[in-house]
């Protein structure tokens, strides 16, 4: 700094005027005296209201000094001496100018000075969810079946996509994204660009070839450590519809499945789910082109399979499924199940002659004298009888074969259900009857609807249309030109088919099941839809941004290993008070984030967002409330400073990304 002056005398005396107002400012401090609370607030400057600038900064600065150090200026001569002032004394000025404006700092404006930067990590459900993979060992098992030199482990990947499926769900390109963002690199000690998508697949590809022993070592470990019972276990399928052009593929192919369009490719899904909590118990990926019952059989010997390696209930193990488990020819294979403790429980449509005479040869007096359950207007009765499966077939010789084999039928008889399908009836009738009106009789006698045989075939075309056309009688007669038409309804056909309506059979080969049991149990076979409804709703497994049948197989396994996790957690909840869907649980948790703080001095601070009452208490219930948020994801402190944990970074955050 250079500072001209026209004498020694007038420069002296001017920094004599200088040093007088800096010794007065000196001496003019405000020492802070301690008042009462009710004296210190009222007299407390009101700090001003941040504005939308201050709040969107990224970065907010130390500031710097905007004004000069003395409070004149003075003019300069190029015909006089200069004279500097010492470096020293320079600095000196400058820290005291610096404390003078850091005296009214807050404690924010302090941190930001302190701070290098500040990152936010996404931490969610996971804060539950990875302790939970830990118990079940996940990353183990699949590193045991598929092991590996590379510095990121096959279970390691497995684990990553498992959280992304139940948390926020991605394409393959798109993980490593997400996990950059969030707390994963810091628990597991891996930088997020090792995990693009070419890593993932190769996992895949990895996994595929122990599908199986993956899965049934997994959901043996789910039975032990979380004691399910396995002794009533729901089965059905589902499609997953494919975008794209799969030729060649055996997975992927055209095929009837209900609610999904018949002119796209799909893959179906067989899930098995236990009646205890609704956990995943086995599954297989299926060609879209396979029928229902075609895969029932196979998937009873996958059953045998998984429950070989555990021990049986002492009941055995009944397997309950919808009308397409079960006919004659699957009714005698299931026969020689028995022997190995496997039951099955299943709707019967009634397509041969004997099952419908079976299905009225009850009457409505005697359905109505044996109760089963229900409330009122969702009442059921039920009267068991025996029914006879008969399915003959062709040796190897070329000789008929016929087998016979009699298992439990169960009659139902559904208070609402008979009530809709009489509704509806009416309805159709009713509409028949506009139909006949509008599109023939109105039109009677006109051009081209004066010849009697000519109104006869049109009204029976709209007959053959309605579902209730053969309940209705038409009479056409008169001479052409003058033609003459009526209708009524047929009262004896239609009393016969009243005789029927809300009825329907349930089969079993089980030998000890109660009435109310069979009918307990089918009613709660609603379950398998539900999981159903997690895997499209919330882990979003289509569409499948995949075109190997290995790929779509293994992620499949990921998929299944995330439902079952989901459906463990939701269990875990409703075991000890907490009526809450597993949905709700991901809900709540998914404002959780955790706040990463880089100081110069190059420590790293990570403090967790405060649990609400409600996370408190899904935690207190689930056995996580007794360690730290961060402690229960993996992560261990080095020191506690005011509540918050001090961590050590397990991954630098240029590694991170």
């Amino acid at each position: 700094m250079q500072i001209t002056s026209l004498t020694i005398h007038r420069l002296i005396c001017y920094w004599l005027i200088w040093l007088s107002v800096a010794l007065l400012s000196l001496c003019s401090f405000s020492i802070p005296t301690v008042s009462s609370p009710e004296e210190a607030v009222p007299h407390r400057p009101a700090s001003p209201m941040p504005t939308p600038e201050d709040l969107l900064a990224p970065i907010v600065g130390r500031g710097d000094l905007v004004w000069p150090l003395f409070p004149w200026r003075l003019a300069r001569s190029r015909r006089r001496r200069t004279i500097q002032l010492p470096k020293w004394l320079v600095r000196l000025l400058q820290l005291w100018a610096l404390s003078r404006w850091m005296r009214g700092w807050s404690m924010a404006q302090w941190v930001a000075f302190l701070s290098r930067y500040q990152a936010c990590r996404f931490l969610g459900g996971m804060l539950f969810l990875y302790p939970m993979l830990k118990e079940l060992e996940v990353a183990e098992i699949v590193d045991k079946y598929c092991p590996t030199e590379a510095e990121v482990k096959h279970g390691t990947v497995v684990s990553v996509l498992v959280l992304n499926r139940l948390t926020a769900p991605r394409p393959l390109y798109q993980v490593a994204r997400w996990m950059a963002f969030s707390i994963l690199p810091l628990v597991l000690g891996i930088s997020a660009r090792k995990l693009n998508d070419d890593r993932l697949g190769r996992t895949l590809d990895a996994i595929e070839p122990h599908l199986r022993e993956i899965w049934i070592e997994i959901v043996i470990r789910a039975l032990e450590q979380y004691d399910i019972d396995p002794s009533v276990i729901f089965y059905d399928l589902t499609a997953f519809v494919m975008m794209g052009n799969y030729e060649g593929s055996e997975l992927v192919d055209f095929g009837f499945a209900h609610n999904t369009p018949m002119d796209k490719r799909k893959v179906k899904l067989a899930a098995n789910v236990t009646q205890d909590g609704g956990i995943p118990f086995d599954w297989a990926a299926i060609c879209g082109r396979e029928s229902d019952t075609a895969t029932a059989e196979g998937n009873m010997q996958q059953l045998l399979q998984v429950l070989s390696r555990r021990d049986w209930p002492k009941d055995g193990v009944l397997v309950v499924g919808d009308r397409a488990m079960v006919n004659s020819r699957l009714a005698i294979g299931y026969e020689a199940l028995k022997e190995d403790g496997l039951y099955y429980l299943a709707g019967l449509e009634p397509r041969t002659n004997e099952h419908k005479d079976l299905l009225a040869s009850v009457s409505l007096q005697e359905l109505r004298a044996h109760y089963l359950l229900g409330e009122d207007g969702h009442r059921y009765w039920g009267v068991k009888r025996p029914i006879t499966f008969i399915y003959v077939y062709e040796d190897e010789e070329g000789n008929e074969v016929e087998k016979r084999v009699t298992h439990t039928a169960l009659i139902v008889l559904s208070e609402a259900t008979r009530r809709q399908w009489r509704c509806t009836r009416i309805k159709q009738l009713r509409e028949l009857s506009a139909q006949l009106q509008e599109e023939v009789k109105d039109k009677l006698n006109q051009p081209y609807w004066r010849n009697p045989e000519t109104i006869r075939k049109r009204a029976q075309s709209r007959l053959d249309d309605s579902p209730v056309g053969e309940l209705m009688k038409v009479e056409v007669g008169g001479e052409y030109g003058a033609v003459e038409m009526q209708w009524w309804v047929d009262r004896d056909a239609l009393r016969e088919r009243c005789r029927l309506d809300g009825r329907y059979l349930l089969v079993t080969d089980h030998p000890t099941l109660s009435s109310v049991e069979m009918l307990q149990i089918y009613k709660d076979k609603d379950q398998v839809e539900k999981r159903f409804q997690v895997t499209k709703q919330v882990l979003l497994v289509r569409p499948i941004y995949l075109h190997k049948d290995e790929r779509i197989e293994a992620m499949l396994l990921v998929n299944m290993i995330a439902l079952l996790v989901y459906s463990l957690a939701e269990r875990r909840c409703r075991r000890n008070g907490l009526q809450i869907t597993g949905r709700r649980l991901l809900y709540e948790f998914a404002p959780l984030h955790v706040i990463e703080t880089h100081c110069w001095d190059g420590s790293v601070l990570y403090r967790c967002m405060p649990l609400t009452p409600c996370q408190q208490d899904i935690l207190q219930r689930m056995g996580l409330a007794g360690a730290t948020q961060l402690e229960t994801i993996g992560l261990t402190a080095c020191g506690v400073s005011g509540g918050q944990l001090i961590l050590p970074p397990l991954c630098s955050p240029e590694q991170a990304f």
